[in-house]
């Protein structure tokens, strides 16, 4: 073999690894530039302005598509009591987007324009895990339609009453109301808040603010499609509460409390209101929901959230070891921000 067939030979080799590391990254921005082509279509900066009786604010932020004829998602923290707020797609054009109503529990508010619009496929959060792909397209201090990836830091991240999913993604004042979308352009959910010095809070909506969350936050579609109809209908959402905190039956929930880890379900830690009057106890085991076996705190919480108030459900409970069947009429979710 001769020295120039020796030198080719060392020279491909050499450069194999690039070579397929560069092809990788050339379908992975292809795939990118597919998604966005997708999900921008249904992306809008709103704007919102306040009046007092010294100043006028502007706050700016993002949104979505919902449904196909204009009504948009946004967060409640950039429309506050407003009525009215602009919305404007990637053709730079400002549409008036009427106020339909705000869902506490959240943190989202629903607009409607008059027009015809292209709309996400509604994903399914529950699929979520940590490390799960994301795109998030804000509007970080007024620069409209920025994309941004990372991924599922944790999926159930218990803020008060409220589930929200942690995100990898730095949130800055503008991106609240941003949609995030999983690797297949579906809607999986709404950013709806920060974490800064261990405080969770609203994004800010100032442009001129500059401040970063390292820590972001989105409210689950899951939690909204449930409700959707109801939501554009009348304007708000009407659930059921069943009043007791939980504890979700770990490796070390069972070993503490020595349980039967076989036995699943979640653990009462506290009850009150409706779960209170029917006799539901601090470390009784419900362990079923209308003959459904409970596999986690997420399922279980939103099968009691899609109810809707007045709703009689039937629980299973395990108390010193027996089997026990209560039926509960649910009372109504009390109205109030459960994240902020």
């Amino acid at each position: 073999m001769n020295k120039r067939t020796l030198f080719i030979l060392s020279f491909f080799f050499a450069s194999a690894p690039f070579s397929l590391f560069s092809a990788q990254i050339t379908v992975l921005e292809g795939e990118l530039i597919s998604l966005l082509d997708k999900t921008l279509p249904t992306v809008v900066t709103v704007q919102c302005n306040h009046l007092s009786d010294t100043l006028q604010q502007r706050s700016i932020g993002s949104g979505v598509v919902i449904r196909e004829d204009g009504y948009l998602l946004t967060s409640s923290e950039i429309i506050g009591n407003a009525k009215q707020a602009l919305a404007m797609f990637t053709d730079e054009l400002w549409r008036r987007a009427r106020v339909v109503g705000h869902d506490d529990l959240t943190g989202v508010c629903l607009l409607k324009i008059d027009q015809k619009c292209v709309a996400p496929v509604l994903g399914n959060s529950n699929k979520l895990k940590a490390g799960s792909w994301l795109l998030s397209v804000g509007t970080p201090n007024g620069l409209s339609f920025t994309p941004t990836t990372g991924f599922v830091s944790n999926p159930n991240r218990n803020i008060g009453m409220q589930q929200l999913i942690q995100i990898s993604m730095t949130v800055r004042p503008g991106d609240s109301g941003a949609p995030v979308f999983n690797k297949s352009g579906e809607l999986v959910g709404i950013v709806v808040a920060g974490l800064e010095d261990g405080v969770t809070e609203a994004i800010s909506t100032s442009p001129t603010i500059a401040k970063n969350y390292d820590v972001g936050f989105i409210s689950p579609i899951n939690d909204l499609r449930i409700k959707l109809d109801q939501f554009i209908e009348t304007g708000s959402i009407e659930r059921g509460w069943l009043g007791v905190s939980i504890l979700e039956l770990t490796p070390g929930v069972t070993e503490r409390f020595h349980l039967n880890p076989d036995l699943g379900g979640v653990m009462v830690v506290q009850s009150s209101g409706p779960a209170q009057e029917a006799g539901i106890l601090p470390k009784d085991l419900i362990v079923a929901y209308s003959g459904v076996k409970i596999r986690n705190i997420r399922e279980f919480r939103q099968f009691i959230l899609s109810q809707q108030p007045n709703t009689p459900i039937e629980l299973t409970l395990i108390r010193n070891n027996q089997e026990k069947v209560l039926t509960i009429d649910l009372g109504r979710l009390p109205r109030r921000k459960y994240w902020k």
